[in-house]
C-alpha cells in the first residue's frame, strides 16, 4: 500500500473525527436548550418527553423525544421560540448522524481495504 495513500486516509478520518464531534456538540448544546425551554413553558410535554418507565422525568428518552422532533404536525404550536428550537434541534441531529455515518463508513471502508491488501499483496 502507498504510503502517502495511508497518510491521506489518516488525515480524512481525522477530520471527519473532527467534524462528527463538532456536531456532536452542537447537538447536545441546542437539545440541553430545547429541554430547558420545554421544562420552563412546557412542563407537561417535558415531563412526558423525558420520562423513561418509571423513573420519572428528567432523563433522556429517545423513543419519545425523537419522534416529537421530527414530527410534522407544527400547525399546532405558536411558540415561535419553540418551533425555532426544534428546527435547530431537527438540523443539528441530521447533521450528527450524517457525519457520524461518514465517520463509520469512511473507519469500515479503511479497515476493508487494509484487510484486502494484505490477504493479496502479503
Amino acid at each position: 500500500m502507498n504510503k502517502t495513500f495511508v497518510i491521506t486516509m489518516i488525515v480524512f478520518l481525522l477530520l471527519e473525527l473532527i467534524v462528527f464531534f463538532k456536531e456532536a456538540f452542537h447537538a447536545i448544546i441546542v437539545s440541553v436548550r430545547l429541554n430547558r425551554y420545554l421544562k420552563e413553558n412546557y412542563y407537561a410535554l417535558w415531563r412526558d418527553l423525558s420520562s423513561f418507565k418509571n423513573l420519572g422525568p428528567g432523563l433522556v428518552n429517545s423513543s419519545k423525544s425523537l419522534p416529537w422532533l421530527f414530527n410534522n404536525d407544527d400547525n399546532e404550536e405558536e411558540d415561535e421560540k419553540l418551533m425555532r428550537l426544534k428546527d435547530a434541534a431537527r438540523i443539528r441531529t441530521r447533521w450528527f448522524f450524517i457525519t457520524g455515518g461518514a465517520f463509520l463508513l469512511t473507519l469500515t471502508s479503511i479497515f476493508v481495504g487494509s484487510l484486502v491488501y494484505a490477504l493479496v499483496f502479503l
